[in-house]
């Protein structure tokens, strides 16, 4: 049956997920629980190979099939001193660095190990670009259809929002994203031209309004690297590639974060992180998604008018 929008009526009953606390929060910021609305989507995240699998499922970039794309010598377009080398890219992933690129040393077809703990410009590390892509896309999809509940409530945002996704079984390189929170609305005041999203509590919320800053939009800024080597044994030692992966796809998600403040905002508050290691082909990929609430100033907080408080360390 269609809903259409509108205040809802005198005594109709509301549902949210505020706590008590909360509840009470809102209500001394000046606005009213509406109800709990949600948005989602079911994403596809494009390819689901990584480079290696790639090369050796065609035989591409492979040079003279001694060592596959590890090994140094020959290579296809682009690439220099061995398939990896150059600017060699695929579809949907780019080539973040290779340890070669920080000063590691060579590895010819059948020499040794160079720098960089015996990894050399044999470890490479990859942006999943497609996927990083993806996630950001499936959950602006969430949040718009859960912003089209807000407005049919009558409503001029949404507090406490969760964003959440996970994968769907069966279906490859698949993911469900979905946003929920509690919509509020302000007595008198005009619609705004959108309605704000923030995965910040109600307390949260009266704290921010006190400070002269209004929620904007509920933010998601994701990194993801591949790192791969190849597979050896031998003792004890330090998996750098694989550190470096986790540190690189952090940073890649705080600069998609921090673009996002840029452009509808002057900063994100409240950031929470959610981070992955795990094992896909031939190598092992970091995946880091951050959530955050961009904000937007509007006066200057009450307390940054109060005077200074000075108190005597010598006797009157």
């Amino acid at each position: 049956m269609p809903v259409t929008e509108g205040a809802p009526l005198a005594g109709a009953g509301w549902s949210s997920s505020l706590s008590v606390a909360e509840h009470v929060a809102v209500r001394e910021a000046g606005f009213t629980p509406r109800g709990l609305v949600m948005g989602s989507s079911v994403y596809r995240l494009g390819p689901n190979y990584s480079p290696t699998v790639y090369s050796q499922s065609t035989g591409y970039g492979q040079p003279g099939r001694m060592g596959g794309p590890w090994m140094g010598g020959g290579g296809g377009p682009g690439m220099g001193g061995g398939a990896w080398g150059g600017r060699f890219s695929f579809p949907g992933w780019v080539k973040y660095y290779t340890w070669s690129d920080l000063g590691g040393g060579g590895m010819g077809a059948m020499g040794g190990y160079g720098g960089m703990g015996g990894l050399g410009p044999a470890a490479v590390a990859w942006e999943r670009v497609t996927y990083e892509q993806g996630v950001e896309e499936a959950a602006r999809l969430a949040l718009e259809r859960m912003e089209a509940e807000i407005r049919v409530l009558g409503a001029h945002g949404a507090i406490a929002v969760r964003l959440n996704f996970r994968y769907l079984e069966g279906l490859v390189s698949t993911i469900e994203f979905t946003a929920f929170g509690t919509a509020v609305g302000r007595a008198g005041a005009g619609e705004l031209p959108r309605p704000f999203t923030s995965h910040l509590d109600g307390q949260s919320l009266l704290k921010l309004l006190r400070a002269g800053m209004v929620p904007v939009t509920a933010a998601v800024g994701t990194g993801s690297v591949m790192a791969e080597f190849p597979r050896w044994g031998g003792g004890a030692m330090e998996l750098r590639p694989f550190g470096d992966a986790v540190e690189m796809s952090r940073r890649l998600a705080g600069e998609r974060l921090q673009r996002a403040a840029r452009t509808s905002g002057w900063a994100v508050l409240g950031t929470l992180a959610a981070v992955s290691l795990a094992g896909e082909g031939e190598g092992e990929v970091s995946t880091t998604v951050l959530t955050g609430t961009v904000v937007r100033r509007f006066a200057v907080g009450h307390w940054e008018r109060l005077p200074l408080p000075v108190m005597r360390l010598s006797r009157p």
